[in-house]
């Protein structure tokens, strides 16, 4: 009788013991950014990686090499929705509306959805965490309209059409042009395939097209990137004012240059950590902002100091850390 309870009592003991290790078991996060290669979303990883390491998030970050690969993204929302184990996914969608289809069976298997930097229009999102893109291009627009004669005429070098987060950001420095300098003519070239080389192309046809332009302004990364390139090999007048988006080493070697005037920097490492916490609350059932906006920076080669670039450079910046930057209090004078 006595070795039947004995066993009786190990069965017990270790069905508790499997218990507790599946009850231990970390919430895994499936992160699904637009692009591995860019230095944005390299930022990003590393902020979401530390982010989960903190947290005790089992944390898979998978991608597309660029930013214009929507079949690679809809092919991984799909292959995470249907491996078991997935708790939640951060997803930064390349189209507004092109993957809502694989985002609701996502939501409709249990999963939890985050989008970060560019909107979706799923109802399934539970949350949305980005830059104000139309108020950053806004603000850069009246820059610009500042700087610039009234009867002048500022390129804009465009990113991707449908790219939501460039769109919109375009949207408002149009808009603030208008608003602030009527007079104005407005022209842009796009880079169409989202590739460096391709934009360094596309900047360097419309420097040559358009003579005697009083400014620039380029909407990303990679659009900021081929404007510089083109403007090493333009043959022509500098324009008067150049405006880049977005971050690396080879735009902040511009600004120190003087190739470029202004650089706006945004936070992808606000996005990669509050993606990850964000996707933990909903998991364990927590209240989330459904809208959290991250902070902007305004750099010229004065305020770019070491300490500034510092941040930007290692693991970009928090909204703490920036605070005495942010759009709106760093917005540079003309």
């Amino acid at each position: 009788m006595m070795k039947y309870v004995l066993r009786g009592g190990a069965i017990i003991a270790l069905l508790i013991f499997l218990f507790s290790t599946a009850q231990a078991a970390p919430v895994r996060v499936v992160f699904i950014p637009k692009a591995t290669m860019p230095f944005f979303w390299q930022v990003m990883e590393r902020s979401a990686r530390h982010t989960a390491e903190r947290l005790n998030v089992d944390l898979v970050w998978r991608g597309p090499r660029n930013e214009i690969n929507l079949l690679a993204q809809r092919k991984l929302l799909t292959l995470y929705t249907r491996t078991p184990g997935t708790d939640a996914i951060v997803l930064a969608p390349s189209s507004l509306d092109d993957l809502n289809p694989e985002i609701a069976e996502a939501a409709e298997a249990g999963i939890k959805i985050v989008v970060v930097d560019s909107p979706s229009s799923s109802r399934h999102v539970s949350a949305f965490i980005a830059t104000d893109n139309y108020h950053a291009g806004y603000k850069t627009g009246e820059y610009m309209a500042a700087k610039v004669g009234p009867d002048s005429t500022v390129m804009i070098m465009g990113y991707v059409k449908g790219n939501v987060s460039t769109d919109r950001r375009e949207k408002g420095f149009r808009d603030a042009m208008k608003a602030r300098a009527p007079g104005v003519t407005l022209v842009s070239s796009h880079c169409e395939k989202g590739l460096y080389r391709v934009c360094a192309q596309a900047a360097l046809a419309g420097l040559r097209k358009y003579k005697d332009l009083a400014g620039v302004f380029a909407v990303n990364e990679i659009s900021s990137v081929g404007l510089v390139e083109a403007l090493g090999y333009h043959e022509g007048t500098r324009p008067g004012t150049v405006v880049i988006f977005d971050y690396n080493q080879r735009l902040e070697d511009a600004l120190k240059d003087g190739s470029v005037d202004i650089l706006v920097a945004q936070s992808p490492e606000t996005m990669g950590r509050l993606g990850v916490q964000t996707a933990l609350d909903l998991v364990e059932g927590r209240c989330v902002e459904a809208v959290k906006r991250c902070p902007v920076l305004f750099l010229d080669r004065e305020s770019a100091t070491e300490d500034v670039l510092k941040t930007l450079r290692l693991e970009g910046f928090s909204g703490v850390e920036a605070s005495p930057h942010i759009m709106g209090i760093n917005t540079p004078t003309p």
